[in-house]
Formats: C-alpha cells, structure tokens, sequence
C-alpha cells in the first residue's frame, strides 16, 4: 500500500500543493508499536509473546479508555487490605508502570495487610517531591475493589469497609494515605491517591486516552523510597 502510494501520488497536485512522499527516516528505538489485535488481546497475553525476546519495560495501551480497561489489561500483583484505624478496604492492585521486582517488598511476609499511617496534603511542593522521586525506582499501581478478605478482617479485628469509603475520607481532608515499609537497610514509602488532577496526569502518561468521566471508585498506589 505504501509503495503504491508513494508511485501514484508523489510529485501530484493536491490543491495547490505538489506532494512529495518518501518513507521517511529511520531512528533507533526501543519502542515497538503493535496494531491490529482484537478487544480480547490482554496484558498477559502480549507479555508472553514478547518477553521472549527479552525484558520488557513497559507496555502502554492507547485504546483504554476507562478504569475498568485498566484493571483488565493490567494483571492483578497484589490482593489484600488497605487500613485505616479500626477500618479494612478490600482491594488488589494492578503494576501499571515501573519496577515490577519492587513487587516483591509488598509480598515479602507475605504481607496481606497494609496500613495507612500517615497523611500526604495534596500541595503542589509535596506532589512535586513524589514525583521527584519517580525519577529513581518506583511502582505505579491502581488499585481497586475486590472481596473474599473476611479471614483478614476477622483476625486483625477490623470492620470491613468499601473502597470508596476510604475515598471520601481522603478526598475530605484533601490528602493521600502513607504507608512505611521496609525491605533490608532501606525504607519505602507506598502513597495511596484518591482521584484528583494529579493521580489523571499519571494515569494519562499510562493511557492516553483515559476518559475524564471514567469510574472514580478507585486509588492509585505509587511505591517510592523514602
């Protein structure tokens, strides 16, 4: 298609202009651009293809268009609760961008149960140091709603709670939940957003495409250290 392009149109008239076509300029890249795969294609199922060839950095999805896209073509790497006080928040989280091998400080001990500690005011300079720091090792995660913690509730003596129970609670005091953990002689910290400007302009450098109108029962997780 290209070539008859090229052969039948360059040096033609398309208004007042006279075309020139070529193929352009090849740049080294890294990046491979994939087309044609139907609505079923998942995240697994292009790792597993690809990954053969060796290791992947990142695979973005420019036809997701909502969270619930998300979640499908990102698979599930973590499934617990998030605390707060006295309060379990059933979820799982889904890797959308960044280090998948820091993974491993969430399942070490195999931590089922993390609690939210502390507050992050949503100001410019602290969402700016976050952002700083996702210039070194990160994890970008969504997390979203799931079931089945009751074992977990009931042994931590919690009382389980909706997602977007917590959601309320970090969107009134304008926050986003903190939660210390630890991994050998080094200290990290897994910021827990609410939906808000800044969580959209993480997500969109992951999904172009995303719907300001998408669900907003959800939280963005991003593990950074501390």
């Amino acid at each position: 298609m290209a070539y008859k392009a090229k052969k039948s149109l360059s040096g033609q008239y398309l208004g007042n202009f006279q075309c020139k076509i070529g193929y352009g300029k090849l740049s080294p890249t890294n990046c491979v651009w994939v087309g044609g795969l139907s609505s079923g294609t998942s995240y697994k199922d292009l790792e597993r293809e690809f990954d053969r060839f060796g290791a992947i950095k990142e695979i973005r999805w420019k036809h997701v268009r909502s969270i619930a896209d998300l979640a499908k073509c990102f698979p599930s790497q973590w499934s617990g609760l998030l605390c707060l006080k006295n309060s379990g928040f059933p979820c799982r989280m889904h890797l959308l961008n960044g280090d998948p091998s820091l993974l491993d400080i969430l399942q070490e001990g195999d931590k089922k149960v993390l609690r939210i500690t502390q507050r992050l005011r949503l100001d410019k300079a602290r969402l700016d140091e976050v952002e700083k720091r996702m210039r070194g090792p990160y994890c970008l995660m969504l997390a979203t709603p799931s079931s089945g913690a009751e074992e977990l509730i009931e042994s931590g003596g919690l009382q389980s709670r909706p997602v977007k129970n917590l959601l309320t609670y970090l969107n009134q005091k304008e926050a986003a939940g903190v939660i210390l953990l630890e991994r050998g002689s080094n200290s990290w910290v897994l910021h827990v957003f609410p939906p808000c400007d800044f969580v959209s302009g993480i997500l969109t450098r992951v999904a172009p495409k995303l719907s300001a109108d998408s669900a907003k029962e959800f939280l963005v997780a991003i593990l950074v250290k501390n």
